[in-house]
């Protein structure tokens, strides 16, 4: 049983060091925030009854982790500007996505409580990669 433990594990880490596929799901995500984003979901057949802020806020969770995924599979050790640069990139383009749904569709608007739950969720997915990097990775950041 341990044996296949240790297998798992190990199996697990591989696939969490992979460039390309952590690459793939990062930019496969953040084109269908943006596409979700951007059309009309009101004659959408599936209604989920809560605050859209909590869609904001988990979606931008996950995007964090994403993107800090991929920046992890890049390098050993992770600079603080690198992952700033990460997390603010995240914070723009949710701010991006805010000004064209105001500018391209007739049915969406800008809302700035939509930005900060994406700032809060994005900060969150730090919080989360960060605390299971250093469970699974040992994970360190250069000085």
């Amino acid at each position: 049983m341990k044996h296949q433990t240790f297998y798992l594990q190990m199996t697990i880490k591989n696939i969490l060091k992979d460039k390309t596929l952590s690459f793939s799901v990062a930019v496969i995500y953040s084109l269908a925030i943006l596409i979700l984003s951007l059309i009309n979901l009101e004659s959408s057949p599936i209604k989920i009854e809560t605050s859209d802020k909590v869609y904001h806020f988990v979606s931008y969770t996950l995007m964090a982790i994403f993107w800090l995924w991929f920046l992890k599979t890049t390098r050993n050790k992770t600079s603080y500007t690198s992952v700033s640069l990460i997390i603010l990139s995240i914070i723009v383009y949710g701010i991006i996505i805010e000004y064209l749904q105001l500018n391209l569709t007739n049915y969406r608007m800008f809302d700035w409580n939509d930005v900060k739950a994406n700032v809060f969720g994005t900060i969150f997915g730090y919080l989360i990669f960060f605390i299971a990097s250093r469970i699974l990775f040992s994970y360190k950041f250069d000085n």
